[in-house]
């Protein structure tokens, strides 16, 4: 069984990369459909959320 320790700091890093990709696209790339735009938008200022969802996820897992 894996370490959940290790699964949550890969997590974590995973979804890091993702965000910071998202950031790249938002800030690069001209997005003409405002639906995909906003829907970047909204993703992006969730990061804390997901983040603290994740923490929590870890937390629990730990005091099991």
């Amino acid at each position: 069984m894996k370490d959940i320790r290790k699964v949550r700091h890969d997590l974590k890093r995973d979804v890091h990369n993702i965000m910071s990709l998202l950031k790249f696209i938002n800030k690069d790339e001209e997005i003409k459909d405002p639906d995909l735009k906003q829907m970047l938008e909204m993703a992006i200022s969730k990061e804390h959320l997901i983040f603290d969802g994740l923490n929590e996820l870890s937390k629990r897992s730990e005091a099991m």
